[in-house]
């Protein structure tokens, strides 16, 4: 199995750390969404209303780092070894480094010994993921209060990269325009902020983080379904909000050429009947082709729209 970067040299240790983590994982899902699952446990979005890292203070913003050590050792079964090293991983001690700039600092303890280190960033939806070995002659010298040191800019080549620039699950309200943010926000009951990201973010995963955020109440996912929820009113405007836990639903929103939800994410669209010779994206729907369409389009033909897409996600029929 060969990683993305090989570290140049000879350190079969690193090697099998790296080796082992890829083959764990070797698209970086999983790790994608370990790193979603611990911003999103930072915010706390459904009890604060925090949706993004600079609403928090430097303090908080720290606790994203043993979020995501933890939330790994439990996604991939890390050994965990005690007060030194966080991990024993292919039967070698690796301690683990998160930073949201990639400026990890290292304890004296760590010196000579294997790091994995990570850095994300949730308005990009992206992440990094790699083994470096902490060599002596790697780091800056003195170290801050704490005696910590940190990997020189000219070793960053020394990081044998597992996953670089690799995407994670999105953050919808971390990544919408400001105006469209600024509309959502400015309503008044967390319903109608949930059916307003729905209008706005067409085509885009919107996360059940997302509408705890906006809902802040109990059963969020109340404020998605019919009779009360934001199926109702979009079916008027001619949307449809397809649920990622649902098979049939994410072959719909695929069909028509957006980007499927995944597990606990919703995607809502503008769709209309699709003129006879249409070629593009289009989806059968009770013997009939459906394409997206424009918010016009779809507020033209909202009355035709069939009943089983107007209350997707409360039943599990056709997954």
């Amino acid at each position: 199995m060969t990683l993305p970067v090989a570290l140049p040299g000879f350190d079969p240790a690193l090697d099998e750390v790296a080796e082992a983590i890829l083959a764990a994982d070797p698209t970086g899902r999983r790790t994608g969404n370990v790193m979603r699952q611990s911003f999103d446990q930072l915010y706390d979005g459904g009890r604060t209303g925090v949706y993004h890292v600079d609403q928090l203070s430097p303090t908080q913003k720290t606790h994203l780092g043993t979020f995501v050590e933890v939330n790994m050792a439990k996604e991939f079964n890390f050994e965990t070894v005690g007060v030194k090293f966080d991990y024993r991983i292919a039967g070698h001690d690796v301690d683990a480094k998160f930073s949201l700039s990639g400026g990890w600092m290292l304890p004296p303890e760590v010196i000579g010994h294997l790091c994995l280190v990570m850095q994300a960033s949730d308005d990009e939806a992206r992440f990094d993921i790699g083994v470096v070995r902490a060599s002596a002659e790697w780091l800056t010298a003195g170290g801050n209060r704490d005696k910590k040191v940190a990997l020189r800019a000219g070793h960053r080549d020394k990081i044998t990269w597992i996953h670089r620039g690799a995407t994670m699950p999105p953050n919808v309200l971390a990544t919408l325009a400001r105006p469209d943010l600024d509309v959502i926000l400015s309503k008044r009951s967390g319903q109608q902020k949930v059916n307003e990201v729905f209008r706005r973010a067409p085509g885009r995963r919107i996360s059940r983080a997302a509408i705890e955020t906006l809902a802040m109440q109990r059963d969020p996912l109340k404020r998605v379904r019919r009779n009360g929820g934001a199926r109702t009113p979009l079916a008027k405007e001619g949307m449809i909000i397809m649920n990622g836990d649902y098979t049939w639903q994410r072959d719909i929103v695929e069909a028509l050429g957006a980007e499927p939800p995944q597990d606990g994410e919703f995607v809502s669209l503008h769709i209309t009947p699709a003129e006879p010779g249409w070629t593009g994206p289009q989806t059968v729907i009770e013997g009939r082709a459906w394409r997206r369409g424009t918010p016009a389009e779809a507020l033209a033909s909202a009355s035709e729209l069939p009943e089983v897409l107007q209350k997707a996600g409360e039943t599990d029929a056709g997954s």
